[in-house]
């Protein structure tokens, strides 16, 4: 692996180290290695002016610099407080030049995980040799390569007629590109992905179906690296889910649709009535749209009626028919706000035109779960508290009327905002 830019460095360090050993002659021999101070007078061979080393995977390359002593033939590198070497020989005449300095260079090879430290000793035919150059390096292996990152998946969904990744962003500075591997019909299936896909679509494959992810690492020169692959990630095809929100529902994105002249007497401009959306019980007295939501109008359950206001059965819901076939309806709580409350309120699946009243819901729905939960508040406290996207998964076996929505219960003011809901088919 050429490295230009780092040799003409290299050769950089070399002169300015020859500068410095020329001001610093006067006293240099105190700083030689014990070994040379003990060998008295004797012949000394020019020494390293200059070396860096390159992390590989088990090994370390090294690069150094040498002067044109023509009476040298090889350098010596030891490692483990010399229990090891390895003799690289010179090469003068194919070997390369820069500014009058010889350039060499050897990896270092079958190293444990690790830090090293190496010295370069240059020698001769006749048993001489130079004053030792130290320098340390890093040989990588089985922790760098689980440090590798693997490009995420956010999901695997159902598209009209085929399966596709929906893959995360990637963050990693060396990951050059992902793999996808799969088989089909006893063939290897390889898809290259590049980092600036999203979306892969996954041909022929079907619920169940495994997949092997791994990503491919590109590193800069201060490594002495090959392209690596990160381990692979095995993934299974889910089942197949299509959203069908828009071909069922109403009104379910922002911005939310609203009721002309709903508006809350005092706050018109913010808290509305959805349009498309049954409004029952308690419901009737408050506001189903928040306009200041974050992301514009959104879905909300919202009351202002005083500590004596009284929500004891709110229901928000649409009804409609579905054919025989299972279904996911879906719904993401942002936002709660409450003061002074005790709080509950069920995402809730019924059969038929309506939603069962809140002390029924557990014997009266096809599906119901808890999206907020609060129990009582004191007076002057407004937590906000947001909740991961919850689904009530149902099952029609023949054609059906059912309603979707939402039943609720607060002892006094509150508000709920959903940042989506939405209904999947299986």
């Amino acid at each position: 692996m050429k490295r230009i830019n780092f040799k003409s460095s290299l050769i950089t360090i070399a002169l300015c180290a020859l500068v410095v050993s020329f001001l610093c002659s006067c006293d240099s021999m105190n700083s030689l290695h014990e070994e040379y101070l003990e060998r008295g007078a004797g012949i000394y061979l020019g020494p390293v002016e200059a070396a860096m080393s390159y992390p590989g995977y088990n090994k370390v390359k090294l690069i150094w610099a040498i002067n044109a002593d023509p009476r040298i033939t090889k350098a010596v590198i030891y490692w483990n407080q010399r229990d090891k070497s390895k003799t690289v020989p010179v090469n003068r005449t194919n070997g390369e030049y820069i500014d009058g300095f010889l350039i060499m260079e050897t990896d270092v090879e079958g190293l444990e995980e690790g830090d090293f430290i190496f010295e370069i000793i240059m020698q001769d035919d006749k048993g001489n040799f130079s004053k030792p150059y130290e320098l340390s390096g890093t040989a990588l292996g089985e922790s760098f390569m689980k440090s590798l990152i693997t490009r995420g998946i956010k999901e695997i969904m159902y598209n009209v007629d085929v399966f596709e990744i929906i893959w995360e962003d990637v963050s990693s500075a060396t990951l050059q590109s992902s793999v996808v591997q799969y088989e089909l019909e006893g063939n290897l299936i390889t898809l290259e992905v590049p980092n600036d896909e999203t979306v892969t679509p996954l041909p022929g494959l079907d619920t169940g179906n495994e997949i092997n992810v791994f990503s491919i690492h590109i590193f800069g020169n201060e490594y002495d690296l090959d392209p690596l692959d990160s381990y692979f990630k095995s993934y299974f095809i889910p089942r197949r889910l299509r959203n069908i929100t828009d071909d069922v529902l109403k009104n379910t994105k922002q911005p939310i649709v609203t009721v002309p002249g709903s508006g809350m007497p005092g706050n018109t401009a913010r808290f509305l009535k959805a349009a498309d959306w049954v409004h029952d019980g308690d419901m009737n007295k408050g506001y189903t749209v928040d306009a200041n939501a974050p992301g514009g109008a959104a879905l909300s359950l919202y009351t202002n009626g005083g500590a004596d206001y009284n929500f004891a059965n709110g229901k928000l819901y649409q009804t409609v028919t579905l054919p025989a076939g299972t279904y996911r309806f879906d719904a993401r709580v942002i936002r709660t706000m409450c003061d002074g409350v005790a709080l509950k309120i069920f995402m809730v699946v019924a059969s038929g035109e309506g939603l069962p009243d809140f002390d029924n819901v557990a014997t009266q729905s096809l599906g119901r779960i808890e999206v907020v939960t609060l129990s009582e508040v004191p007076a002057g406290n407004i937590p906000e508290i947001s909740r991961p996207t919850q689904s009530i998964e149902f099952e029609l076996t023949s054609e059906r009327e059912v309603s979707l929505g939402f039943v609720g219960r607060a002892s006094a003011n509150f508000l709920t905002i959903f940042e989506k809901v939405e209904l999947w088919s299986f």
